[in-house]
Formats: C-alpha cells, structure tokens, sequence
C-alpha cells in the first residue's frame, strides 16, 4: 500500500492511491476515493447494537433541511492560536474534540520526519505521537476521551497500517487490516469506535472498515457494487460515512454505511458522476464533494441522505470547494477556490453563508482545513493551519462569540474555555412573570486543570415561580465541570409589583436558589463553596469593585437582583432572610392564636387580612427535570436559619463595595 494522502487520494488504478504530496496545503482537485481507516477498541459496542436503521436516517435527514443551519449564532469572528511544532518548520492541524485539543502532523526538529501530534494548544510542550517503528505517521482524529487515531509506517517503512496512538509516544496500537498489507484510521467517535480503509487479502482492494481495536476482527464495511470503500466519518450513535464504488466501478459515490457490508445507502451528487462524504454530525447531517452536472467543477454539499435534492454550498468565487466537517449547530468548515483560482482558503458555513475564514480571523494568514470528520467541535473551534511568521503552522481558530441556540424552552450557550461569561445572550422568558436571565461576569472553564481548560455546555430554562416568589423560577446549568466550578455573576429580573405585595418592599428582593438538601429556598450565595456572603446595597453590579465570590445585591432602579455565585442550581427572586424570619414568627403567632379556645363567648379572632400568612410554603421539586412540579412545605421546613438570618441582618447593616 502506497503512502496516504494527507486529505485526498487521487485515482490511478481502481483501489491503489497515486503518488501525492506531503502536505493537504499542496493537492490539487482530482476524484476522492480513498482515506486511512481505524479500528473498534475493545470494550465498545459491537456494530449490530450501534447502527440506526438506515430507512429511518433516510426518513429522517430530508426533513432536518437546514434545521440546524439556521439556529441563532452570532455573527461569527475568529482568534487564530499558533499551535507550533515538534522543532520543524512546518505543522498542521486536522482534528479537534469537544475539549478544544487537537492533532496532525508536525515536523521534527530538522525537518528530518513527520509524526502525529497532540498539540498543547500553547505553541510549544507539543507531544510526539510517535509511529509503529517507522519513520512517518499522521493522526486526523481525537474524540472526548483523548484517543487520537491516524495512520503510521512500520519498521523499515515496509508498510503504513492505521494506529490508535498511546498519547506517550510509545505503546501505539497496529489496528491490523482486512487481509491485506496496509490501513489508515480516519475517525474515532466518543465510543472509542474507529473507521477507515484497509486492503483487502492480496491487496486487490481497499474497503472502508470499522475496526475491532485490536488489531484483528476488523469490519468490512462493504462497498455500493464495485471495488473499493472508504471511510472517512463516524458520529456518536455509529453512523458511518465516506465513499464507494458503485457496480462495475463506473463512479464513486458518498456512501452511508449499514455497518453490516450490504445495504449501504447511496447518497448521490450534484449532478456530476462522482461524490464523497468525509463528515456526519449527531443529528446525522452529512458534509462531503461531488462533481457539478458535467463534471465541470467539484462543489462543497450537504447531502439529503436520499440519493436525490442534495445541496450545493457554493465556491468562495473560485471553481472548486469541498466541505470536511459539520458541527451539532450545522456549522460547517472546508477549503475553497477563490474567484480566478487564485488561492485556496478555508471556509465557515454558517447560515446558508459561505465565509472565508481569511477574512474573520486574526492571528494567521492563508487559512486552510485539512483535516475530515472532525475539523469543527461543537463550540465552533475549527482545526486548521496558515502562515504565521513565514511558516506553515498549525492553528486552533476559536471563536470570538459562543454559538447559542434555543429548543424546547432551553437556550443552550456553547463557551470556550477562556471566554467570558458576559457574551451571553440574555434570555427571557415568555409567559409567567416574564423574568430574564443574564451572565454579567466570570471566565468559562479557568480554573481547569490543562492548557485547554474545560469548554462549557450552559443550559438556561425557566419555570413557574409558585405564589412566593417574585420571579420565575431560573434553572441554570453547565457552568461546573470536573474537578471545579466557575464563579459568575448570575443576574435575574423581579416583578415589582409581585415583589412590593409579597414583601413589603422590592428593596426587600434578594437573589435565592433552592437548596434540595433542604427543601428550603435561602440566599444564591449560601450556596457557594468558598467565598464570605456580603451585600453590597441597592445598585447595580459593578465590575470593578463586585466580583468577589459571595457579593450581592438588588437593583431596585431596574427591577433587578444579582449574585456572584459558583455553583448550578434553580434561582428565583425571595425576600431577605431576615424578613421570611419574621413572616415566620408572625405566622407561628397567628397559629398559636387559633388554636386558643374563645374566652368569654368570644368567637375567634379572624387572621388581620394584612398580615401575611405563610402557613403553607409552595416550591418546585428540586428535580430539574421536572421544575413544574410542587409540593407543599409546613412552616418549620420553610424558614431560613434564624442564626444565619440574623448574622446575615447583622452583615447587611451598612452597604459594603468590595
């Protein structure tokens, strides 16, 4: 088996690569047919149980359109990280998982070898992926856990077989063949499960394989007809994608396979005679090339999953184009011709709108995508590689806006590590007391304990607030991770006149969170771990002077209440602690009073209308999943500490700006 090209192969004879250059930077447009293939670690399901009827994904994915295409991003823009090298001169990046880290290639020092490389997302302390004993070896895919998967030569350079690197540099695994002499891993799902190509015994054809991950048992994932397969992508659930040849070996169509060798779904083509898939996201979209009518051009395109009414993305003005990766939100990144052909630039796909990725990044110059199935997480970082400094490096190309999208009543916001809390988009909600939402302050995922941090997965929902509170009810998730949560500034709006009625005065409004070890409502700050809880009056948060883990307030100018916090929970507007004290003792007296007997004939003295009664206490069940649901708390389970309201009365004393 021939070396593999970086991103595509071009045909010479049915199921052998020609010769092609060291780097993706350098291919020139020629039919896609084959790709590196990857193996099944032990442990993972076994393929009858992972893949989806393809009759339903047929079903399915017309109707999904451009669902996912049209969810509302920010107008997006890009920072460009130099992800460096291994000493070279030259690096590039082809793969990138939820976390942000990302693999390729990479140059030795003396430009003497290139190996697969876990980048540090620093530009330097780069690891070596090592080979099987070869000189070269590539990597184009990581999944959640840190397995990366590519391709390597074996001792003597007498043959490249797909490997699952060790992430040490030492101890990679050969994922073995389907008989023949050669293979190549191209992608690797959250599973661990890896797909590929891989000779056939004697080498007479390369098919598209899943493999086992231990070298032997690999899956011959079959072919539309013809000779020859190839894999290029797999998503959560196990679907597969890539290219095969049709019967008689006429053409070679993007292909989704059944997982079993028959009963492979032909995807179709612009038009033209020839297509290939290289990426599947988890709603089962599915990005590649194909020929225009005429075989006049190659065109990025979003398959239909029928065979038929595909969708052309377009070209950046240039002639060709090709789509290598699609994210949960439908983002989708490729390279393109500009007009004239005068360069190849990578592109973002985002609202039916093709962009150069030149033109909304800074850091880097003449950005490309090299790199199939997994060139785009779902936080919209893109794998890539440009000029910095004269040199062809590596790139991790982050967004400057987090990607943001609303369903079934939960606005979910996707932050890099790194990125600010207050690019947040507010949310309110519609119905109820219409309360809203917003992060005003705090850094996603800083506290983690790599160079990558951890990205964030923040959901936002609402629910009714019951008759004692002066708000919706905010369930706010995402924002702790593994090992430790991120402080923020946590900010929702109150109903006024719902505030002055239940308390006395809105100036009596606090920032509250349900405590489920409780069952009691109490101040967002008692929550936090760490911190000291200090109020700091009737204002609005300041930046400069408030974000000390435990400082809040109320805004009464702007209906307002707000608290740095660090921990999730359900949130909602409540009275001050020391005024649910004594709403409790002026119950508990009322009750004492009606159970008096009359004296003297004297019927029983009637509750005063205007002395508030909270006899009963109705909250939401601490079950985020079910926040609609209540249930009815006596008085004793309701009250806040007393000791804790009066230390917190006695804190509150005097406004504090700290």
């Amino acid at each position: 088996m021939t070396k593999p090209a970086i991103i595509e192969t071009a045909e010479d004879s049915p199921g052998k690569p020609a010769k092609i250059p060291r780097f993706s930077g350098e291919t020139v447009f020629k039919p896609m047919k084959k790709i590196p293939v990857t193996p099944r670690p032990q442990g993972t399901q076994s393929p009858e149980r992972i893949f989806v009827s393809l009759a339903t994904i047929a079903r399915t994915l017309p109707a999904l359109g451009f669902l996912f295409l049209t969810v509302g991003l920010h107008a997006q823009s890009y920072t460009a990280t130099n992800l460096g090298t291994l000493g070279g001169t030259i690096s590039e990046a082809y793969g990138i998982n939820a976390s942000g880290q990302v693999v390729g290639l990479s140059y030795t020092s003396g430009n003497s070898a290139q190996h697969a490389t876990l980048f540090s997302g620093t530009g330097s302390g780069n690891t070596d992926l090592g080979t099987l004993g070869g000189t070269d070896s590539r990597t184009f895919g990581i999944n959640a856990s840190g397995q990366a998967v590519g391709w390597s030569y074996t001792v003597g350079n007498s043959a490249i077989y797909a490997t699952l690197y060790s992430g040490t540099g030492s101890g990679n695994i050969d994922l073995g063949t389907l008989g023949g002499t050669g293979s190549s891993a191209n992608a690797i799902n959250a599973s661990g499960q890896i797909v590929g190509y891989a000779d056939t015994s004697g080498n007479s054809a390369q098919h598209a394989v899943l493999f086992s991950g231990t070298g032997s048992g690999n899956i011959d994932l079959g072919t539309l007809g013809g000779a020859v397969s190839y894999a290029y992508g797999i998503n959560a659930s196990g679907q597969i994608v890539g290219s095969a040849y049709t019967s008689g070996n006429s053409a070679s169509h993007a292909t989704l396979f059944s997982g079993t060798g028959s009963g492979n779904i032909d995807l179709g083509t612009l038009g033209g005679t020839e297509s290939s898939a290289f990426a599947i996201n988890a709603s089962g979209q599915i990005v590649g090339q194909s020929y225009t009518s005429g075989n006049s051009a190659q065109h990025a395109v979003l398959f239909s999953g029928t065979g038929s009414g595909n969708t052309d993305l377009g070209t950046l003005g240039g002639t060709d184009s090709r789509a290598f990766g699609i994210n949960a939100s439908g983002q989708i990144v490729g390279y393109s011709y500009l007009t004239g052909n005068s360069a190849l630039h990578g592109f973002l796909y985002a609202n039916n709108t093709m962009l150069d990725l030149n033109s909304i990044t800074t850091g880097a110059t003449n950005i490309s995508i090299g790199g199939w199935s997994s060139a785009i997480n779902d936080w919209g970082q893109i794998a890539a590689f440009g000029t910095v400094g004269g040199q062809t490096h590596a790139l991790l190309l982050n967004p400057v806006n987090p990607n943001t999208s609303t369903a079934a009543g939960v606005t979910n916001t996707k932050f890099v590590a790194g990125m600010d809390y207050d690019k947040f988009t507010a949310a309110t909600r519609q119905g109820g007391l219409g309360t809203t939402v917003d992060l005003l302050d705090g850094t996603a995922g800083s506290g983690g304990n790599s160079t990558y941090g951890q990205n964030r997965d923040v959901d936002v929902s609402f629910a009714d607030g019951g008759t004692q509170l002066a708000s919706d009810i905010v369930n706010l998730s995402g924002t702790a991770g593994a090992g430790f949560a991120d402080t923020l500034v946590l900010e929702l709006t109150y109903d006024e006149a719902t505030a002055i009625a239940l308390f006395g005065s809105e100036a009596a409004a606090h920032l509250g969170w349900f405590d489920p070890d409780t069952g009691e409502w109490t101040l967002a700050v008692d929550g936090n771990t760490g911190g000291t809880a200090l109020f700091a009056g009737d204002r609005a948060y300041n930046a400069a002077t408030d974000f000390h883990l435990g400082t809040y307030g109320v805004d009464t100018a702007n209906n307002k209440v707000w608290a740095v916090t660090n921990h999730n929970s359900q949130f909602a507007a409540i009275p001050e602690p020391s005024t649910y004290a004594l709403l409790a003792l002026a119950s508990t007296a009322t009750l004492l009073l009606r159970r008096r007997k009359p004296n003297h004939g004297h019927p029983r003295r009637a509750l005063s209308p205007k002395a508030p009664s909270i006899s009963k206490f109705t909250i939401p069940n601490s079950k985020l999943t079910k926040p609609h649901h209540e249930r009815t708390i006596q008085p004793p389970n309701l009250l806040f500490p007393l000791r804790s309201a009066f230390d917190l009365s006695r804190q509150r004393s005097s406004p504090v700006n700290c």
